[in-house]
């Protein structure tokens, strides 16, 4: 018997080196007026103005390119990689973050400044339609046990997931205010 595992959904996570030195960069920014930390202003427009979001945007466009050749057959170097609009994330205690996707970009991307055990996993949806027909077999035989991934975040890691899948935030447990740099990225064609 041959398997063969279709439609794979490339996720990657990545470690990032200094994280503690580009953390204390940007939470430095909530001490200023100018800025606001919301998800209604664009994070990389100031990413001159701070040394930290300057490193983690650079981050996020290499992170992407080496996801990028992990999934493409031949060398990538004729993609291009653009950070379209970056937010930073406040999951207050108590809050879900609700189900959503991020259309058409290429990558939609998380990092984590401050988390906890409990501040709540990533949750990322089987994209694949039809599978909760085989969820409904007894676990011990069924191989596709779940139709959610649960990512627990790490302070200084951040994650790429495709644009198109659908992902939400658990419940924030903690006393502590959950704070991370959310971006989208699209590929430009050389």
């Amino acid at each position: 018997m041959q398997k063969i595992d279709l439609f794979p959904t490339p996720i990657g996570i990545f470690d990032v080196e200094n994280y503690q030195e580009i953390n204390e960069e940007i939470l430095s920014l909530k001490n200023k007026e100018q800025y606001q930390f919301s998800s209604d202003f664009d994070i990389w427009s100031f990413s001159n103005e701070n040394e930290g979001l300057k490193k983690l945007q650079m981050k996020f466009l290499e992170a992407s390119a080496e996801l990028a050749n992990e999934i493409v057959d031949e060398n990538y170097k004729w993609i291009d990689f653009k950070n379209l609009r970056g937010w930073i994330n406040l999951q207050l205690p108590g809050k879900v973050g609700r189900v959503h996707e991020h259309g058409s970009v290429s990558f939609a991307g998380t990092y984590y400044i401050d988390v906890n055990e409990d501040s709540g996993t990533l949750n990322l949806a089987d994209p694949r339609i039809g599978i909760s027909s085989w969820l409904q077999l007894p676990k011990k035989f069924n191989s596709l046990k779940d139709n959610t991934y649960k990512f627990k975040p790490e302070i200084g890691k951040l994650i790429l997931i495709p644009g198109w899948l659908l992902h939400n935030i658990d419940l924030n447990n903690s006393d502590k205010v959950r704070i991370s740099v959310s971006t989208n990225i699209i590929t430009k064609y050389k």
